[in-house]
C-alpha cells in the first residue's frame, strides 16, 4: 500500500489532483479546502482505498486529518467520498 507520497503537483482540479513522483504521476482525491497551486511541492499523507472494481487514493496534509478520516471510515454507512 501507498502510506504517503511526496512530488510536485502537476494537475490541480477542485478535489482531485495529480502528483508527480518519480517520472510517475499519481492521481489523488485530496479535501476540497486543501490549499495548493499547480507546481507546488506537497508531501502527503495517503490513505489506499481498495475495492474489487477500484483502487483509489485519498491524500491528506497532516496525519491528524488522516487518522480523522480512518475514523469517519468507521462509521456504518458513510463510505470514503463521504468521509472526504
Amino acid at each position: 500500500m501507498i502510506g504517503a507520497l511526496e512530488g510536485m503537483v502537476e494537475i490541480l482540479n477542485p478535489n482531485e489532483i495529480i502528483v508527480w513522483v518519480n517520472q510517475m504521476g499519481y492521481q489523488v482525491l485530496v479535501p476540497v479546502n486543501l490549499k495548493l497551486s499547480q507546481k507546488d511541492k506537497v508531501k502527503l499523507y495517503i490513505h489506499t482505498y481498495v475495492k474489487e472494481d477500484a483502487l483509489v487514493l485519498y491524500g491528506f496534509d497532516t496525519k491528524d486529518k488522516l487518522n480523522l478520516f480512518k475514523a469517519f471510515l468507521q462509521v456504518s454507512g458513510i463510505g470514503p467520498k463521504l468521509a472526504l
